[in-house]
């Protein structure tokens, strides 16, 4: 339970690590804790940035992980995701693997759901609190949960998006978008 007026970060891990390892994957032979550090660093923009929007509120933070099971979707469509391979690059293994560890030092956990995206977890979560909510990921299925007035999106590099850059957008209003995603 989130204490009374502290804000829940929900943090797309996969989101976020993808991104820190890919922008520092050309330097990684020579500096392969870059990786670490941009992942860390984005957090550290993250908070600071939600704290400036939120002064004086006690922050907690949660991770949300891909399931390692196979997903509830590919059993009612199988040519759902059906494109993406899974990532054999046992560099990236390692960096998730520390990543993880880093996180758990901190006293961190990474939650995930069987047969579940690490979106379905943050939005089954920002959909059942009352508490403020702020969502770090870049992952667009999730603006649809703008349609919560006590939930926020931040992206990187420090963004926080809106319903209205939603209306600007996409031209519709935030709570038809579902509908939108149901159509293409």
């Amino acid at each position: 339970d989130i204490m009374s007026g502290g804000v829940l970060l929900l943090v797309d891990y996969s989101n976020l690590l993808y991104r820190a390892y890919y922008s520092s994957r050309m330097i990684a032979d020579t500096k392969p804790w870059i990786g670490i550090l941009r992942y860390l660093d984005m957090l550290r923009l993250f908070g600071q940035r939600v704290q400036e929007k939120y002064p004086g509120r006690q922050l907690e933070f949660i991770f949300a992980g891909e399931s390692r099971k196979k997903l509830k979707r590919t059993q009612l469509n199988k040519t759902y995701k059906s494109q993406r391979k899974p990532v054999e690059d046992p560099i990236f293994k390692s960096f998730r693997q520390v990543i993880a560890e880093v996180l758990q030092d901190c006293g961190w956990k990474i939650m995930s759901r069987d047969g579940a995206e690490a979106d379905d977890v943050i939005a089954s979560i920002a959909a059942s609190v009352e508490s403020d909510v702020v969502i770090f990921s870049n992952d667009r299925d999730l603006r649809q949960l703008l349609c919560f007035p006590n939930v926020a999106i931040y992206q990187h590099p420090g963004i926080f998006y809106t319903p209205q850059m939603f209306l600007d957008d996409y031209g519709f209003d935030v709570n038809d978008f579902v509908y939108y995603k149901a159509l293409v």
